[in-house]
């Protein structure tokens, strides 16, 4: 399994401010470090393997301040779009596109910005990163092993998630159980 994910850029920065370094920082580590990383992993992956590449929800929804970061996400959704035609039958390629996560890349932006995310999360809160593992965990095993093209949306905390099949264009619902029980369930809603 490979879990390829790279993320940086500049959440604040709206259209007519964008610098020609503030794009390149941002697609060489989004974009050409996913690409060249899953590049140079390919000779090592087993058939019958995955490869899960973290996107974000900012590469299906526009937020105003994000035009680059969003568009290196998208890349990212496409990518896995096109990698799993070229790896059919002999890796999985699916992708996570995952709310606001309580990472480093918020670092020093204004509380008034992190506020502004937060109140659009029906939760009120940001996902933390061992939600995006354990969805990536569930995305590599054998439980998904006859499933690629997907993307999962991650909601929080005893919410639908939505992990789309693009192959079969139709729409399969998972819950994604955040409970404070010490295992988390991951499963199909019913």
């Amino acid at each position: 399994m490979l879990f390829a994910s790279a993320g940086v850029g500049e959440l604040n920065n709206p259209l007519g401010s964008i610098t020609e370094k503030g794009f390149d920082d941002t697609f060489n580590v989004n974009v050409r470090g996913t690409l060249f990383t899953v590049q140079k992993a390919l000779p090592l992956m087993k058939d019958g393997g995955s490869i899960i590449l973290n996107s974000s929800i900012a590469g299906v929804k526009g937020f105003p301040g994000t035009t680059v970061y969003s568009a290196s996400k998208a890349a990212v959704r496409s990518f896995a779009r096109t990698w799993t035609a070229e790896l059919k039958g002999r890796i999985r390629v699916n992708v996570i596109s995952p709310g606001t996560i309580d990472t480093a890349i918020f670092d020093g932006t204004p509380q008034e910005l992190k506020d502004g995310f937060v109140s659009i999360i029906p939760m009120g809160r940001m996902g933390k990163p061992h939600k995006i593992a354990t969805a990536a965990l569930f995305l590599a095993s054998d439980d998904f092993q006859l499933c690629y093209r997907h993307r999962a949306i991650r909601r929080w905390r005893h919410s639908t998630g939505l992990i789309e099949n693009t192959n079969l264009s139709r729409r399969i619902l998972f819950h994604f159980s955040s409970c404070t029980s010490s295992r988390n369930q991951i499963g199909p809603c019913v």
